[in-house]
C-alpha cells in the first residue's frame, strides 16, 4: 500500500497529521488496520479510478487529508 498526502498539507506522514484527521480508501481491510495503528484519524470511503481519487483528495472542500491505496494502482499509471 501507498499513502499519498494531500498536496495542501504540509505534514509529510500519517503520525504528523492531526486527530481527526481524514483518510480516503476503499478498502475494509486497510481501515480495519489502520484504526489500530491510527486511532486519532478518521476513515472515510473514497471510490473512483486513481485520477479521480487524485482530484478529490486534491480539492480541499471534499475533506480528504490523505489516502491510502494499493501501489499498483499507481504503478500501472506510472506514478510511482
Amino acid at each position: 500500500d501507498a499513502v499519498i498526502i494531500a498536496p495542501w498539507r504540509q505534514e509529510k506522514s500519517l503520525h504528523e497529521l492531526p486527530a481527526g484527521s481524514a483518510i480516503g480508501t476503499s478498502s475494509t481491510r486497510r481501515i480495519a488496520q489502520l484504526k489500530l495503528s491510527y486511532p486519532k484519524l478518521t476513515f472515510k470511503n473514497i471510490r473512483g479510478n486513481m485520477n479521480t481519487r487524485w482530484e478529490k483528495l486534491s480539492n480541499p472542500e471534499l475533506g480528504y487529508d490523505a489516502m491510502i491505496a494499493a501501489v499498483a494502482g499507481f504503478q500501472r499509471l506510472n506514478w510511482a
